[in-house]
C-alpha cells in the first residue's frame, strides 16, 4: 500500500515565493494528492502578513480540504537541509492513514478548557478499526512580557521587586504571557487519551520568547494548541533521550510558591544564592539579561522522582527562580551538557534502523541548536549515516513532549524525542 512522504524547504525571504518553492518540492515525492500537511516557519515572516500569506499560496497548490498544522521554531534539520531561518513543508499521502486535525485557543488564559476541548473532538472522530493513535501537538510555548522600563522581564535584581513580580506573575497569563502551562494540558492528555502515542512540544519563536505563532489549515493562530491525529496499523516506535547529564548531588527545594513554579528556597537558603553554589556559577552570570539566558539555558533541573523529565530555568526574580514547568517532588538536581554529548545523542536511535522505515519525526531543544550554532549541519550528516534514505524532520521547541501508550508523559527540555513509522 502507498506512503509516500515528501519533505519542502526554502530560505526565499519573500513569503509566497519561499512558499511555492517549498509545496512544488515536498510534491515531488507524491504520486496523488496529500493526506496531511505539516508547515512549519522561522519567525522572519511574521512580519507583513508573513504566515497568511505562506498558508494562501500553499492551498493553492493542494485541495483545501487537506489538513494543515504546524507552527512556528527557532530551526529544523531535514534529510536535505537545515538552519535557522526559512519555512519547512512536509506532506504524506497514504492509504495506510486516517487523519484528523483539530485546535482550541487561550492554552494560557484556560489551559484545561482548551486541552478539553481538542480531546472532546478527538473523541468525537476516532475511528475504531486502527490498532494505532498518535497524536502530533504544537502548545504555544513561554513568552516573556516587555515593559518600557525593565524591557524583557526575566532578570530582577531587587529582592524587594523581585517579591512583588513573582505575586503578580499569575497576571501575565491573562493578557497572553508567561509559562506554556504544556505540563498542565500534558496531565490531561495522559488521563484521557491513554492509549495514544504522542509528540510535540512548546513552540517558540528565534529563542527571544516574543511571540509565537500556530498555523491551522489557513488560520494563523497565537496562545493556541494544534494537534493532528494518524490512525494507522503501521508500525510505531516512539523513544526520547535527554541531552544532558546529571551535574550535582540531589538537593531539596524547601519553599516554593503556590503553583510550585517559582522556587525561593533551596535547603533553606534563598534560592539564587544556592543555585550559584550549586552551579559554580559566580553573580557576574547575573549581571545583565543576555549573561543571564546564555547562562540558565545549559543549567536546567532534573526531577529526582522522574528522571527523564527536566525543566528550564524562565527567569530570575531576587532570590526566585522562574521555571517552566512545575516541580515535580521536592528534591532536585542540576543537569549540565556539551555539544559533543548533543551531537551524539542521535547515534542512540540506531539500533531502530535496520532497514529504512516510512518517516521519522523528531522533536528536540532550542538549547541543542543554541549550542550547535553553525554545526548544526553535523547532526543532520549523523542522522543521514542510519537513516537508510528515510525522510526526516527535526523541528526544534522550548519544550519538549512524548509519550507512549498507557504510560504517562515526558515533558521536558534539553531532550532529542522522535516518532518512527
Amino acid at each position: 500500500m502507498v506512503f509516500e512522504v515528501g519533505i519542502g524547504t526554502s530560505q526565499n525571504w519573500d513569503p509566497e515565493k519561499a512558499a511555492e518553492e517549498a509545496i512544488l518540492n515536498a510534491k515531488k515525492s507524491l504520486s496523488g494528492n496529500p493526506s496531511l500537511c505539516f508547515m512549519f516557519s522561522t519567525i522572519h515572516y511574521a512580519k507583513n502578513n508573513g504566515f497568511k500569506k505562506i498558508l494562501n499560496k500553499i492551498f493553492t497548490k493542494i485541495p483545501v480540504s487537506t489538513p494543515l498544522v504546524g507552527c512556528t521554531t527557532p530551526g529544523y534539520i531535514t534529510n536535505c537541509h537545515c538552519g535557522t531561518k526559512g519555512i519547512i513543508i512536509l506532506l504524506i499521502n497514504s492509504e495506510e492513514i486516517q487523519v484528523f486535525e483539530t485546535y482550541a485557543t487561550k492554552t494560557k488564559q484556560a489551559p484545561i478548557k482548551a486541552v478539553k476541548k481538542v480531546i472532546n473532538q478527538i473523541k468525537k472522530f476516532e475511528p475504531q478499526n486502527y490498532k494505532n493513535k498518535i497524536l502530533i501537538e504544537f502548545t504555544s510555548g513561554p513568552t516573556m512580557p516587555t515593559l518600557p522600563i525593565f524591557k524583557k522581564i526575566n532578570l530582577i535584581k531587587s529582592q524587594r521587586i523581585g517579591n512583588i513580580f513573582c505575586k503578580l506573575l499569575p497576571l501575565t497569563s491573562i493578557i497572553g504571557y508567561g509559562v506554556a502551562k504544556d505540563d498542565e494540558i500534558l496531565n490531561i492528555i495522559d488521563s484521557e487519551l491513554k492509549d495514544y502515542y504522542l509528540i510535540g512540544g512548546a513552540n517558540i519563536d528565534d529563542g527571544n520568547l516574543s511571540c509565537n505563532y500556530q498555523f491551522f489549515k489557513n488560520k494563523v493562530l497565537t496562545n493556541s494548541i494544534v494537534g493532528l491525529c494518524i490512525y494507522t496499523n503501521k508500525n510505531i516506535i516512539v523513544d526520547g533521550f535527554l541531552e544532558m547529564q546529571k551535574a550535582s548531588n540531589d538537593f531539596e527545594i524547601t519553599k516554593t510558591d503556590r503553583s510550585r513554579r517559582i522556587i525561593k528556597e533551596i535547603e533553606n537558603f534563598p534560592a539564587t544564592e544556592k543555585f550559584l553554589e550549586k552551579t559554580g556559577l559566580d553573580e557576574i552570570a547575573f549581571k545583565n539579561k543576555s549573561l543571564l539566558y546564555r547562562t540558565t539555558l545549559f543549567y536546567p533541573v532534573g526531577f529526582t522522582e522522574k528522571p527523564n523529565s527536566s525543566t528550564a530555568i524562565g527567569a530570575i526574580y531576587g532570590n526566585n527562580i522562574l521555571l517552566g514547568h512545575k516541580l515535580i517532588g521536592n528534591k532536585c538536581y542540576i543537569l549540565s551538557s556539551s555539544g559533543k554529548f548533543i551531537l551524539e545523542t542521535p547515534m542512540k536511535l540506531e539500533k531502530y534502523f535496520s532497514s529504512k522505515k516510512s518517516l521519522m519525526f523528531v522533536s528536540g531543544c532550542e538549547t541543542g541548536l543554541e549550542a550547535l550554532g553553525k554545526k548544526i549541519y553535523i547532526q543532520q550528516e549523523k542522522l543521514l549515516e542510519f537513516t537508510h534514505n528515510t525522510p526526516f524532520i527535526t523541528i526544534f521547541f522550548g519544550g519538549e513532549h512524548y509519550k507512549k501508550p498507557n504510560e504517562k508523559s515526558e515533558i521536558r527540555t534539553h531532550s532529542f524525542n522522535s516518532i518512527i513509522i
